[in-house]
């Protein structure tokens, strides 16, 4: 995603932007651009490393950017959570920023942003039509998706969405993946949530930072409630599984071409 530059520098008399792709500076002295772990390239159309993280996607080449779809996607430090919607970065950095008296005002949100932001998933928030769900019983206006190697929040803009309401919802339901209490079966090549709760709902309703109008004014068992109704959970549905295991001993990403998760060992 080119940026537009703020500020210029001359070399051989001719005038470059100092800043150009995803706003990263040129060096003048090296004619590489930092991009946070890696330096780029501009005359070859190259990274002079390899991606810190290319165990986790063996799929792609080890010097690959942003998992080869710069048209959509950007990766500003190769660990963060991007926004490809300039409406929902700005609703974000009014949410992660607002204080009252010098203290923050959403510090829930304020701290799962920065879990997301610090993993080795990327977390790339998106506007794009969501699918509804066959069963519930309204239409849906934000999800989580996968495509094996990234996690999407997607919200739809045909819904009236806005991101302090919709997009917050959906951010809760990625840390529930980064938790490892969500993970994704992949069928031809397209993620499906296997977990989805009422702990689950009931949390991403009660903490979005603007909640939705059904859900105004209602305690957290009043919430839990809705949520049975309206997503039609059974009763093997009511809370989130133990998925601790002792097939590792350390926070493991585990890519398959069939699974996409985060699992965490037992205590």
């Amino acid at each position: 995603m080119l940026t537009k530059a703020r500020s210029f520098t001359l070399k051989d008399n001719v005038i470059f932007p100092r800043q150009g792709f995803i706003g990263k500076e040129l060096d003048s002295e090296s004619d590489l651009a930092d991009h946070g772990v890696r330096k780029y390239d501009y005359s070859t159309g190259r990274f002079m490393a390899i991606d810190p993280l290319w165990e986790e996607y063996k799929a792609f080449n080890t010097y690959q950017y942003a998992a080869n779809n710069p048209m959509i996607m950007i990766d500003p430090s190769g660990f963060t959570v991007t926004f490809t919607n300039s409406e929902h970065q700005s609703a974000h950095d009014r949410i992660y920023n607002e204080q009252v008296d010098g203290v923050y005002v959403n510090q829930f949100y304020r701290d799962m942003y920065d879990k997301l932001n610090s993993s080795d998933v990327s977390y790339i928030v998106k506007a794009t039509t969501v699918e509804n769900i066959p069963g519930m019983t309204e239409p849906r206006s934000g999800t989580i998706t996968t495509d094996g190697q990234n996690i999407y929040i997607d919200i739809d803009p045909n819904q009236n969405t806005k991101y302090e309401r919709e997009g917050t919802h959906e951010m809760i339901h990625a840390l529930q993946f980064e938790r490892g209490q969500e993970d994704f079966q992949l069928i031809n090549g397209k993620g499906v949530g296997q977990r989805n709760c009422v702990d689950a709902e009931a949390e991403a309703y009660e903490h979005s930072v603007v909640r939705n109008s059904d859900y105004i004014g209602l305690n957290t068992q009043e919430i839990r409630n809705k949520v049975r109704t309206q997503y039609r959970f059974n009763q093997n549905q009511e809370h989130f599984e133990d998925l601790r295991t002792d097939e590792v001993n350390q926070r493991t990403v585990l890519r398959t071409p069939t699974f996409f998760g985060i699992l965490y060992p037992k205590p």
